[in-house]
């Protein structure tokens, strides 16, 4: 969820993404430092959210183990 320690999502993987002209809005603009921001990052507010949700699920025993 965005955390610059554990992403693959850099400069050079954009990069590549311009070269093999894929997902252009993702492609760096050459204005800014940092490329564009992808459409699954989320704001603390949200990434808070979407873990509540994720405890509050309740599924039938051993249907979904080590969670």
């Amino acid at each position: 969820m965005n955390d610059k320690w554990k992403t693959k999502d850099h400069a050079k993987a954009r990069a590549d993404l311009e070269e093999l002209d894929i997902r252009p809005e993702l492609c760096p603009d050459g204005t800014s430092a940092q490329p564009p921001l992808s459409a699954i990052n989320l704001t603390r507010e949200e990434e808070q959210e979407l873990c509540d949700f994720f405890r509050s699920v309740k599924l039938p025993f051993g249907y979904a183990a080590n969670i």
